[in-house]
């Protein structure tokens, strides 16, 4: 059975490594570093898995964020989180 909220695309964990590397040389060009915390927002899916490994493979931690929330919630976190990108 497929999840309703994943796509029923199916990869091997090397592919996903493959997939993610792009990710990570224009994060770091952004001057994301260790530490850092990028905003991320996208649908649950193979590509959201891709770009969130790219995040972690550049030292930084993700935010998540989901449009689905009030205005001025998204606003709070983006405000909060001091990303260095999103």
């Amino acid at each position: 059975m497929t999840s309703r909220l994943c796509s029923p695309r199916e990869m091997t964990y090397a592919a996903v490594e493959q997939r993610a590397k792009p990710y990570r040389a224009p994060l770091r060009r952004a001057g994301v570093r260790r530490g850092s915390r990028v905003a991320m927002l996208l649908p649950r899916s193979v590509d959201a898995t891709q770009t969130l490994l790219g995040i972690l493979k550049a030292g930084a931690a993700y935010v998540p964020l989901d449009l689905d929330c009030p205005a001025d919630r998204v606003a709070y976190v983006l405000q909060d989180s001091a990303l260095r990108c999103s």
